[in-house]
């Protein structure tokens, strides 16, 4: 992933990958596993995600990372 040095806002996905927009990016594998990000934007000309926080760790090229819609679970104690 170009651009996704820690401390970094964006992520450039690479030539021939398709993107989109989706509220939520989240790291699957490989370098900076684990990390979740809210998305503030998607440019399809340039590829590049803009982040609402900087990222934690560099992802490397063995990074996968999945957009899409917030996903969660709710508990409902006392209601």
């Amino acid at each position: 992933m170009a651009n996704s040095a820690k401390g970094s806002r964006n992520i450039t996905i690479p030539v021939g990958r398709i993107g989109g927009y989706a509220p939520n990016l989240v790291v699957l594998n490989g370098t900076g596993f684990g990390q979740t990000f809210a998305v503030e934007s998607f440019d399809p000309t340039t590829r590049t995600y803009t982040l609402a926080q900087p990222l934690a760790a560099t992802l490397g090229p063995d990074s996968y990372i999945q957009v899409l819609a917030y996903q969660a679970r709710n508990i409902f104690v006392a209601n």
